[in-house]
């Protein structure tokens, strides 16, 4: 009964399914990687969209961070390390910035 429940729940479900159900241990191992590298890819547009939002919020322009939460947080201390820095403004310091703001 348990099989043919999840046969039955498997027939709407992705491939996702099938590798948890029957897949090898090589397609297990090839779902978790390119899991991992969707997760890379999500996690680094958030971190470009955030960053894009802190340069606005510094400048005075209108941003996405919401007031309250623990991104305006680290925009105001993003905010701070600028003044005291503005060399953290290139592009090549985005990294430095948002782990310092994240940090403090």
């Amino acid at each position: 009964m348990v099989d043919e429940t999840y046969e039955e729940y498997g027939k709407g479900q992705s491939e996702a399914w099938r590798v948890y159900l029957h897949g090898t241990e090589d397609e297990r191992r090839t779902f978790r990687a390119q899991q991992a590298a969707e997760e890379a890819a999500r996690a680094q547009e958030d971190d470009d969209r955030f960053y894009s939002s802190v340069l606005d919020f510094i400048a005075g322009r209108p941003h996405d961070i919401l007031p309250g939460t623990v991104g305006m947080g680290w925009a105001e201390t993003a905010k701070r390390l600028v003044a005291e820095d503005s060399a953290l403004l290139a592009l090549e310091n985005k990294e430095t910035l948002l782990e310092c703001a994240r940090e403090r």
